[in-house]
């Protein structure tokens, strides 16, 4: 959606794959461009939407300039504006197993930055009670791990509700590198059930995500 007129297009990609900015730059113009929706790149449909104008995190910053972190072009979202994206209908029906792949950076590694989660914080990343550190939640249950990234990074969740262990159950890496939960607030369930998603905040708690994200993979698999 463009700021000039709040007329919405589609944007596609290119045949390298790379979005194509051209097209963007060229609808935008010279105003602020918005996301209203965020299109699943797998035949499920499960589109992630935001109808509240107010609330459409950006892609092209005032002056029409293609937000970046770095090289890597983002979206932005800003938590004091409660930008945030969201399905209703993504589900996690007694899932066993649950892997999540999320590019972001974070403004601040402080408490309540929230990048994403699912409905009861039944699966969802956030940075909770303890600065620099973050909660990886699975059944409303959290592990908590070192995070105090600014930067933009890769950050894996896996669920493998067969596990003997908090361990075996619930893993998180950061970049690549596995981490080791310095506590867990309780057992973590054999299996956990969701319906809803959002991107950039928890799905049912105003707590919100300051910073950007670029890319975001979720499948009904450990994929360990």
């Amino acid at each position: 959606r463009r700021s000039s007129d709040n007329t919405t297009q589609d944007i596609g990609f290119l045949s390298s794959g790379y979005l194509d900015t051209a097209s963007m730059k060229t609808f935008v113009s010279t105003g602020t461009g918005y996301i209203d929706t965020w299109y699943d790149q797998s035949t499920n449909g499960y589109d992630l939407t935001q109808g509240t104008q107010a609330n459409q995190p950006e892609i092209i910053t005032s002056g029409g300039t293609v937000y970046r972190t770095g090289v890597d072009i983002a979206i932005k979202f800003i938590g004091a504006s409660s930008y945030y994206l969201t399905n209703s209908s993504i589900p996690l029906s007694s899932a066993a197993n649950v892997y999540v792949a999320q590019v972001y950076k974070s403004n601040s590694a402080a408490t309540n930055n929230i990048p994403f989660g699912m409905s009861g914080q039944n699966f969802a990343y956030q940075h909770g009670s303890t600065t620099n550190k973050i909660n990886v939640y699975a059944g409303n249950l959290y592990g908590e791990f070192a995070n105090s990234s600014t930067s933009l990074h890769l950050s894996e969740a896996i669920y493998n509700g067969s596990g003997g262990t908090n361990a075996d159950r619930l893993k998180y890496y950061l970049n690549g590198t596995g981490l080791t939960a310095s506590s867990y607030s309780g057992t973590i369930p054999a299996t956990i059930s969701a319906t809803g998603l959002a991107m950039g905040r928890l799905y049912s708690i105003s707590q919100h995500h300051d910073g950007a994200i670029s890319t975001f993979v979720i499948w009904a698999s450990d994929k360990s």
